[in-house]
Formats: structure tokens, C-alpha cells, sequence
């Protein structure tokens, strides 16, 4: 499914890339999709241009934020805003999707971007992986890895050099989530932490200096004494709802958390404590902003108070202020002489500071923001002048051996003293950029410049991987080394393009360059025009299927690997697809011949996997081996492949992988023939776990679910969250029991306390509540408490069955059921009460229900062996039970 992009409008793409605030441009959210360059939108441009002031928002994972706050802040108050999230949510749960993990990630960096999009803010990120739900800051620290967690914490304060900074949360038990609170101790830490220049000083040797924000408030869940309370209720007329309603669309984005919200127009406030500040304050804040100056008077106290700098300020103020007068809806254009002006003076006022004598520090902070206050005024300008760069790819995916072509081009309408100039493109070092033709008219709506060029990378350039998957996860950090834009929300664009044009002034033409990322556009017949990142992919890419494959050790049958090649380029491609294998492993055939004569030519190849032949007994230790598939062509060798993580409220996403399949070798058994229904909840790789176990499986849809014949089925299953998201599951309650109670087994995988309308057994059993138990340690030693046939057979089950886990014990356990159910294993996290609700099974009629926390949909896909082994015994419980 192709994504739909939110479109970029004019006002996203008018900020320029200048020298030391690059990092920062690169990431800036969109304007809203419905946002046009008209005489509103350009006011709101123009009211930001006197505005000096910054603040970030810190927490632990993507929906952590205040979504009503940040709009407040960037559209209402016109701040530099940004959110810093610890994570990417890449442990999380998926309401959209089967992506886990990273790809979750992946996903959840998207939808923080498509959220910052409407409320305004910037996105950064620490390079922390989200194991999954902790009890405890001090696992999270443990895991996480506190100093390397506190240096990204410091890193984007250092670069990012807010005013003030605002933490989520209180760093204490309170938070709930291990995760929460160590972000909450991370922010307070980090606040000290980055004015110091003893703290990691490898940062400063990277060319950052130590920022000491002024104050750090915690953003209160209520209010209390001594707080600062704030209403978010203003109305914007340029978007015509309050900054509470843009806050409710923006968490919208957070659709795979199931994030959508509606909210009235009504009264909406927050709270903050002061938890530090740089100076001791004499009473408790009445405003966020206390003893700040966030207009454009701040440069003149940077420069000591200078008679001069403070003229050129007021002579700024003004040329704003004129422009505010002479915007009018019919003529927008008129103010750009003014914005000009202003614009020719601040970058006097910038050459002024280069050469004062003030502070290295005091004169380096005035000239990073003269930077950031530069690009607002281009943009404004650009907006009032109806100045539009696009700069488009002639494909989404571009290969190292093949030149690919760029057009940039600029347009300007209704602004005759506007002249334009020279069309560049930018590129990284070692890329060959060659300008094809160039072309200026006039045209009808207004005056138009062209440019073709030819690209060409070196044969070596990398994927465009994710810069934060470069190199492998360790544990639960990513590892981010030699990576100038550290902390920003994605990889900046490969390539930019840039148009230069002149203002006419009062005396020497104002020369402006305008800039837009380059982007592949394509139109879509459903949703129009799109728009997309452009990547590196490799020139043949390689997927092999499944990601685990079973060998049953009292089984000498082979298994299938599936490989699929695709041609990445516009020649014609001959080679063979082969396995690497460990001695002992065959595959037949041996290798494959492919021919592969286009762009976007496929091949599937199928290989048949064989054990080796020497008997393993069965109390044998799992065997896992890693197998590759290769393909072979033109003296080289791939085995790349990539997932494309990609809905319609989100950018698409290339995650590369080599091309590899996880061979397992352990003794399972299942019961044969079995046919299982498989209703699919929110999205998980289950069923294909156990289609190789040798299961036949079918996924059940409404109407197989409302008019099938359920009875042909030995067990029915339903995928995680179902009773979230399949209402049909609730109407058609009587005929899944009524499949129970003729001899079927029933395996309801845990669903959310939100989604549940009971009944969802045959007999009561409770949640009680939102907040329902979880065990969160993966090792948490499993009590097998009764003797039962799900422990008995096809495979004796001990808790050895429960070692190797990943992530979780499993989510969502009943806490109270009736007495016909009987509670199979008991578990608990360290500390905790055993919890004995999350393997539940009952009788009833013939058959035989279960419910079961456990989390098979992280464990099955990760190849866990003793997963696999209780869950064929799950299924084969109708027939071992006949």
C-alpha cells in the first residue's frame, strides 16, 4: 500500500540550510496539509519574526508528549519548540500492522514527524531501543546504559540550546513505566549536565558548546502549589481551531497506538512546577517565562548593551512591523520590500557581531540564532513573494551503478522586483553532479527557472539505511558513531536543491537562496499526487522466506526456503542464486540461474533445505543457524534485502537487512493433519509460525467467521488484540462457543482491557482495568501448576520450555476468572505476587477453551524453541483430548 504524504507546501520548504544550523533544518516539521502561502499563513509567517525564545520537551517514547502544549507553543507563541523522545517506541504494540521492533520504530519516527507536521515542533531523539514495559528505573538504566543515554539527552541540548526545558515526568515512582522515570531523572541530570564542560567532552572536541537553559519545569499531570498554569485555548484563525484541537489531530498521527482523539472547544489548561533553574529564584515563577526577553531585543543584550546593535534592532522591529501593516489579502507581495530590509539588516547586524568584541561564547550564541532568524525571514519572504523550488528524482530508488536525473526548478508569481538567479544542487562529497541544461521564462502566472542535472554516486555508496541501524543494536541502545546529525528525527536528503534570487531594496539588491530537499513525485489514482524520500537501494535485492524455518528432530524432511530476487536497474541482469549453508546442510537445487532483464523484474526461486543426516537425540540442545541467501552477478555478490515501512498518513521508509533465514533444529512435535482458523486481530507473524510447524492454516474473515463451517477446523485462534478491532468477534460470540462445546479448541491470544466487551469465554473472567498485570522480565522463572494434557503431549513440557525468551513474559493477564477455568502456570517479575491469569483453560462441552497472556507473537517469530513446543500442544489439545 503506497503511503499517502502530507503535501509540503511553500512555507515547509523556504528555510534555508545555512552553515551551523543545518542539522536543525533539516528535520523542521511540514506546515499543516491544508496550509497555502495565502495572506494568513504569511501573517503568521511574519509574527514569528520577532520572536526569539525556545523550549524542549522531554520524555521516554512517541504519545509520551504533551500534544495540546506543543502547538501552544510553536504556532500559538511562535517558539523554536521541539520534542526530545529517549525512544522510538520500537518495543511497543502495533494497532495498524505486523511491524515489530525496529520496523516499529521506524513506523513510530513517522508518525512523530507526521504529528509534528500539524502542531509545529521539531523531532529529536536519543538512541535508546524500547525493550518493551519496565517497572523500574533502575532496569531501564541498566539496559539502556545511563551515561550513553545522558550524553544524547546533553548532545541535543547542546545543539538545540533551548531556553527552557520541560520534563514529562518526575524521574520517581509515580511515572509508572521504568522507562518514564529514567527519563524524567535523564532531563533533570541532563540540564546541569550540558553546561558543563567536563561532560562528555567529546562533544565539544565535535564542535558543540555547553548551553546552560535557563529553567526546568516539570509539566504537571494536575496543578498544585506554587504552579505555573497555562490555558491552551487560544484560537488560530489561520487554521480555524484552537491549539488544543491541533494538539488532538496531531496525536491522531499516533495511529498504530490506536492514538485518535476528538476533542470540543472548551477549556483546556497545563501545569508546571519549576524543578531547577540557572539562577536562584527569589519568589516561584508566575510564567514560564520569567525574566526572559524573547523578542529580538535579546541580541542587544548578547552584544552588552551596544548603542548600535540596539538601533539596527529597532530598525528591524520596524521593517517587521511595516510589514505587518502592508500585508493585505489581494497583495501579499507588497511587504516583501520590507521583509527584504529587515532581512539586509540582520545580516548587517550578523557582520557586526562577527567582528565584536565580545565573549567567544556570548557572540557564537547571538550568531547561532542571527542563523535560525535568517531562515525565518527567507521564508517569510518566499511565502509573500509566491516563490516555490521543487526539486524532483526521476525515481524513488537509485542504484550506485546508475546515473539518475534531477530537475530543480523555481517559480515566482506576482513579485516583478523579484529577479531570479542561478539553480544549483547539492550533493555529498564524492557524488558527481553534472548540470544537463537550464532554462528561464516568463510564463503566464509568473517567472519561471529551470535545471536538469545528472547524478552520479560512487559504485561503494551505502543504502540509505536509518542512521541509527548503521551499525547493530547493542542490547538496548543503538550504537551511532561518526554521524554529524546525531539525535534528528531521520537521515537528512541525499541530495538539495537551490534557487537564487534577488530583492530589489532601497540600495543593493538582497540576494536570498531558497532550498527544498530533493523528493520523487509520482500520482497515485486514489489519493493524487505523492511525494517520497529518495533511496539507495542495492542494484539486485535479495529476500529469503520464512525468517524461521523448523527442523523437527524426528524428521528427516526437508524444508522450503523461498528466495526472491528483484532488479534494481535498467540493464539486464544474469546470474545464480545460491545458499550459504553450514557443512552438513544441502539444499537442492545447489544453485539457481536467473535472468532478470528490467527494472522492477522479479524472480521467486525455491530451494529445499536438508538437516544433516546424523540423529540428534531428542534431549539434544536447540541447533540455530544462520543461512544467507546470495546472488551472484557481473563478478559481484548480494544479499541485501529491505522492508518498506509505509501507510497512508506517513512517509515511506526503506529498513535493510541482509537476506538471511534462521534455521532451527530441536525436538518438536505436533499433532497431524491439523487445520486451524486464524482470525487475525491488529497484526502479527503467528500464523506463519505455524504453518511451519507443518499446520495448515486459514485466516478466518467476517463472513468465514458469520457463515462458515467453523466445525471443520481442530482449534480456532485469535490473533493479539482481535477483541479490539474485530467487532464481529463479539457478535458472532455464540457461534465460536458453539464450536467449543462441539469438541473445538479455542486459543484467544490477550487482548487490551479497552478493546474487550465481554464476554469473550464461555465463563466470566476480568482484567480489572486498564491497567491490567504484566510480567515485563523475559527470565521471570514459570511454575507449571497443574497436570494437564497441554503439558503432556505431542511434547513434555518443563519449565526448561520457558527459557530464551525475548522481551516479556506476556501482557494483560486476567486477575479474577470463574472456578470452571483452571490456571495452568503462574509467573511473576521480581518483587511481585505470583500471577497465575495467564494461561486459562475450561471445559466446556466437548471442547476446550484457553486464554493465554503469554506473548507466542514475540516468541514464535523470534524462533524461541519451548514456544513453539507448548504452542503445538496448544493446538493439538482437540485432538489429544478426543
Amino acid at each position: 500500500m503506497r503511503h499517502r504524504l502530507a503535501i509540503q507546501t511553500l512555507a515547509a520548504i523556504l528555510a534555508v540550510l545555512l552553515l551551523g544550523t543545518l542539522w536543525l533544518y533539516r528535520d523542521q516539521p511540514q506546515a499543516l496539509a491544508s496550509e497555502s502561502a495565502d495572506a494568513a499563513a504569511i501573517a503568521k509567517a511574519i509574527d514569528r519574526l520577532p520572536v526569539v525564545g525556545s523550549v524542549l520537551l522531554a520524555a521516554a517514547h512517541p504519545d509520551d508528549e504533551n500534544s495540546q502544549l506543543l502547538p501552544y507553543l510553536a504556532r500559538g507563541l511562535h517558539l523554536r519548540t521541539a520534542y526530545l523522545s529517549a525512544t522510538r517506541g520500537d518495543g511497543g504494540q502495533n494497532l495498524l500492522g505486523n511491524e515489530q521492533y525496529e520496523a516499529l520504530g521506524i513506523l513510530r519516527t513517522e508518525e512523530l514527524l507526521a504529528a509534528r507536521r500539524l502542531d509545529g515542533a521539531e523531532q529529536f531523539f536519543a538512541q535508546a531501543f524500547d525493550f518493551g514495559f519496565s517497572k523500574s528505573a533502575e532496569e531501564t538504566m541498566e539496559k539502556w546504559g545511563r551515561e550513553q543515554v545522558l550524553g544524547d539527552f546533553v548532545r541535543v541540548i547542546r545543539k538545540f540550546r533551548p531556553d527552557i526545558i520541560i520534563s514529562r515526568f518526575t524521574g520517581t515512582s509515580r511515572d509508572g513505566h521504568g522507562n518514564h522515570q529514567a527519563a524524567g531523572i535523564l532531563t533533570r541530570e541532563a540540564f546541569r549536565a550540558a553546561a558543563d564542560p567536563q561532560r562528555f567532552p567529546e562533544q565539544l572536541e565535535a564542535g558543540l558548546r555547553p548551553w546552560q537553559a535557563s529553567k526546568l519545569f516539570l509539566n504537571l499531570r494536575g496543578a498544585a502549589d506554587d504552579s505555573v498554569t497555562v490555558s491552551l485555548e487560544g484560537f488560530d484563525p489561520l487554521y480555524g481551531r484552537t491549539y488544543a484541537e491541533i494538539g488532538t489531530e496531531a496525536r491522531s498521527m499516533h495511529r498504530s497506538q490506536g492514538m485518535g482523539r476528538s476533542r470540543g472547544r472548551g477549556p483546556y489548561f497545563t501545569s508546571f512546577s519549576l524543578l531547577d533553574s540557572a539562577s536562584p529564584a527569589a519568589a516561584p515563577p508566575e510564567g514560564l517565562f520569567d525574566g526572559m526577553d524573547l523578542t529580538l531585543n535579546r541580541f542587544t543584550q548578547l552584544s552588552g548593551g551596544s548603542d548600535a546593535v540596539a538601533r539596527r534592532v529597532r530598525s528591524i522591529e520596524q521593517d517587521i512591523a511595516t510589514a505587518k501593516k502592508m500585508l493585505s489579502p489581494t497583495q501579499p507581495s507588497a511587504v516583501v520590500p520590507s521583509l527584504a530590509r529587515g532581512l539586509d539588516r540582520l545580516r548587517e547586524l550578523r557582520n557586526d557581531f562577527r567582528q565584536s568584541q565580545q565573549s567567544e561564547q556570548q557572540r557564537d550564541h547571538a550568531l547561532f540564532l542571527l542563523a535560525l532568524k535568517e531562515a525565518d525571514f527567507i521564508r517569510a519572504i518566499g511565502m509573500a513573494a509566491g516563490m516555490q523550488v521543487d526539486a524532483l528524482a526521476d525515481s524513488a530508488e537509485v542504484v550506485p551503478s546508475e546515473p539518475f536525473t534531477v530537475t530543480v526548478t523555481g517559480i515566482v508569481r506576482g513579485l516583478e522586483s523579484l529577479q531570479l538567479g542561478e539553480v544549483t544542487l547539492q550533493g555529498p562529497d564524492g557524488w558527481k553532479i553534472e548540470k544537463l541544461a537550464s532554462d528561464a521564462a516568463p510564463g503566464g502566472s509568473g517567472d519561471r527557472t529551470e535545471a536538469k542535472f545528472r547524478v552520479t554516486m560512487p559504485g561503494d555508496t551505502p543504502v540509505s539505511q536509518p542512521y541509527w541501524m548503521v551499525e547493530p543494536r547493542a542490547g538496548a541502545y543503538f550504537p551511532v558513531t561518526d554521524v554529524p546529525w546525531i539525535g534528528a528525527a531521520q537521515n537528512p536528503a541525499l541530495l538539495t536543491g537551490s534557487v537564487q534570487y534577488e530583492v530589489a531594496g532601497e540600495g543593493s539588491p538582497v540576494e536570498v537562496v531558497q532550498q527544498s530537499d530533493v523528493i520523487y513525485r509520482f500520482y497515485d489514482r486514489i489519493y493524487g499526487k505523492q511525494e517520497q524520500p529518495v533511496s539507495v537501494v542495492p542494484d539486485l535485492g535479495v529476500w529469503v522466506e520464512p525468517a524461521v524455518a523448523i527442523f523437527p528432530l524426528d524428521s528427516d524432511e526437508p524444508q522450503p526456503l523461498l528466495v526472491k530476487l528483484r532488479n534494481n536497474t535498467s540493464a539486464e541482469q544474469q546470474g545464480v542464486l545460491r545458499l550459504e549453508l553450514p557443512a552438513g546442510w544441502q539444499s537442492n537445487p545447489p544453485r539457481i540461474p536467473f535472468t532478470l532483464a528490467e527494472r522492477g523484474e522479479e524472480i521467486s526461486a525455491r530451494f529445499e533445505v536438508s538437516a544433516p543426516a546424523a540423529k540428534l537425540p531428542d534431549d539434544a540442545e536447540a541447533q540455530s543457524i544462520a543461512v544467507k541467501a546470495v546472488a551472484e552477478a557481473k563478478g559481484q555478490s548480494y544479499s541485501t534485502s529491505y522492508e518498506i515501512v509505509d501507510y497512508p498518513h506517513v512517509q515511506a521508509r526503506h529498513w535493510f537487512r541482509p537476506a538471511a533465514s534462521q534455521l532451527l533444529r530441536f525436538d518438536v512435535k505436533i499433532a497431524s493433519g491439523l487445520r486451524v482458523g486464524y482470525i487475525m486481530g491488529s497484526g502479527d507473524n503467528v500464523p506463519g509460525a505455524l504453518e511451519r510447524l507443518g499446520v495448515s492454516v486459514e485466516q478466518l474473515g467476517p463472513e468465514a467467521l458469520a457463515f462458515g463451517d467453523l466445525g471443520e477446523f481442530d482449534a480456532i485462534v485469535t490473533g493479539i488484540r482481535a477483541y479490539e478491532v474485530r467487532d464481529d468477534l463479539i457478535i458472532h460470540h455464540d457461534r465460536l462457543m458453539e464450536y467449543v462445546r462441539d469438541g473445538g479448541s479455542m486459543i484467544v491470544q490477550y487482548s487490551r482491557p479497552i478493546g474487550i466487551s465481554p464476554p469473550i469465554g464461555p465463563y466470566p473472567m476480568d482484567q480489572g482495568g486498564r491497567a491490567a498485570p504484566r510480567i515485563t522480565v523475559e527470565e521471570a522463572p514459570v511454575e507449571i501448576l497443574a497436570s494437564h494434557p497441554v503439558f503432556q503431549s505431542p511434547n513434555r513440557i518443563t519449565e526448561k520450555d520457558f527459557e530464551g525468551w525475548v522481551q516479556e513474559r506476556g501482557l494483560y493477564f486476567m486477575v479474577s476468572w470463574d472456578p470452571q477455568y483452571q490456571a495452568l502456570v503462574s509467573s511473576h517479575d521480581p518483587g511481585e505476587p505470583d500471577l497465575k491469569g495467564g494461561m486459562l483453560v475450561a471445559s466446556y462441552g466437548k471442547g476446550l477453551y484457553v486464554y493465554s497472556a503469554y506473548s507466542w507473537f514475540r516468541q514464535l517469530p523470534a524462533g524461541v524453541p519451548g514456544a513453539y513446543r507448548i504452542f503445538a500442544n496448544l493446538l493439538s489439545l482437540s485432538k489429544n483430548t478426543r
